[in-house]
């Protein structure tokens, strides 16, 4: 699943600041109202779940599903110390799980590396992709004499956690001022920026783009900060400080304009900058990308070509820019302020639809395959409420074949299994 929404993570609710919108209708973004009755269509989910984790267990910050395996990341007992696990998603069984305070197993060197903003693994294909430091400041981690390797990005192997390989990007000798952070990936490239200090300027940071298949780099730039990686072309921002990574929508301040770039070559294609005042992109999904734009003092959000940047849909108008999400096939859907209204795009058909739910929407916190997570329900694409679960839950991640609960007072997972 992929989120956005300005000023929040895909599990923090109740931050989006209200103002007044103006509804994408039929008369206004070209979208056609839908009738919250017309697909309405059950999701049956078994009310026993397969298995739970402990209750209070350390508090968990977010969770995906990526093949057979429930990757789940968080805090430990130690509050400084964070946890990326692999958990077998039919049975609970712990696959593989890694500490950033110790040393990776078969490398004796390097740990992972939590970076600014915490860590944030990036699943692709049989393989999860975390950034890594041998900077030493610590007993906890050996010294390596040989000098080639303070920070970079591995790939460790998604059934058991093992190092496939490991990319050396900012070497000991810059010392820990420097700064490496991941950013985004996709089947293809690991987008990647080195930085020094705490200095956010994209025309004095690296972007190196990493082959996922072998590590090996396939090209550098400046000038921007990547964010996502579509239909052949790599999406990010200039700003004068680096948007949060997985976050997408945060707005950056005034000039602040998206750039594309070729995924192949890293060359510049196309940005925004002489069209609107100022823009951010929020997420992509495959040939198109969702940015918001800012004039004055409103919003719009937009569907725009990601080859060319040209608009395709306007999804509608507010003061802090609409919170969306995609289902990684075709629906985009997004939620405006209160609830009572949510827009989708679909975009093989390149069409918007607008409903108007007879419940309330909570905030969304993902979609899977034509479902909308919202909160504790699971929605329909007209807003209708097809699975539910206790007020203190949220659905944390959908496949076809299992639904992922959260239950903060408990701290908990519960896996269940959507029926046949």
């Amino acid at each position: 699943m992929t989120t956005t929404g300005r000023y929040r993570s895909a599990y923090v609710a109740g931050m989006l600041a209200a103002g007044l919108f103006a509804v994408a209708c039929a008369g206004g973004a070209g979208g056609e109202e839908a009738p919250s009755s017309r697909r309405a269509v059950p999701v049956v989910v078994d009310e026993e779940p397969l298995w739970r984790t402990p209750a209070n267990s350390p508090q968990y910050e977010r969770s995906r599903l990526h093949g057979d395996s429930l990757l789940i990341l968080g805090n430990t007992d130690d509050p400084l110390t964070q946890r990326l696990a692999a958990l077998d998603i039919a049975t609970g069984a712990v696959r593989w799980q890694l500490d950033t305070r110790n040393l990776l197993p078969g490398d004796g060197h390097a740990r992972l590396d939590q970076q600014r903003d915490g860590l944030r693994p990036l699943a692709v294909g049989d393989s999860v992709l975390v950034p890594f430091t041998e900077w030493c400041g610590s007993n906890t981690c050996v010294d390596d004499p040989s000098d080639t390797a303070g920070y970079g990005v591995m790939a460790l192997s998604a059934r058991d956690g093992t190092i496939r390989w490991k990319t050396s990007l900012i070497p000991k000798s810059e010392g820990p001022s420097a700064h490496h952070q991941l950013l985004t990936v996709d089947e293809n490239i690991a987008l990647s920026v080195n930085r020094c200090c705490e200095v956010d300027d994209p025309a004095t940071v690296r972007i190196v783009a990493t082959r996922v298949s072998d590590g090996t780099t396939a090209w550098e730039s400046t000038g921007s900060w990547p964010q996502f990686v579509a239909d052949g072309n790599v999406l990010g921002v200039t700003s004068n400080r680096m948007p949060v990574p997985g976050q997408g929508g945060d707005y950056l301040g005034k000039g602040s304009t998206v750039v594309a770039l070729d995924a192949g070559t890293g060359a510049r294609k196309w940005d925004l900058s002489k069209r609107y005042e100022s823009s951010t992109v929020s997420l992509t999904l495959g040939d198109v990308a969702v940015i918001d734009t800012l004039d004055e003092r409103t919003f719009t959000t937009f569907v725009v070509d990601a080859s060319t940047g040209e608009e395709i849909a306007e999804l509608g108008k507010s003061v802090d820019g609409l919170p969306c999400v995609s289902d990684e096939a075709n629906l985009i859907a997004c939620r405006y302020p209160g609830g009572d209204t949510l827009v989708t795009f679909d975009v093989a058909r390149r069409k918007v639809s607008v409903s108007r739910p007879a419940d309330s929407l909570p905030p969304l916190s993902g979609a899977w395959h034509g479902h909308v997570l919202a909160s504790n329900r699971i929605v329909d694409p007209g807003g209708n409420t097809v699975a539910s679960f206790p007020p203190t839950s949220s659905v944390s991640a959908m496949s076809d074949d299992y639904v992922v609960v959260y239950t903060a007072d408990r701290q908990e997972y519960a896996v269940h299994r959507v029926s046949r």
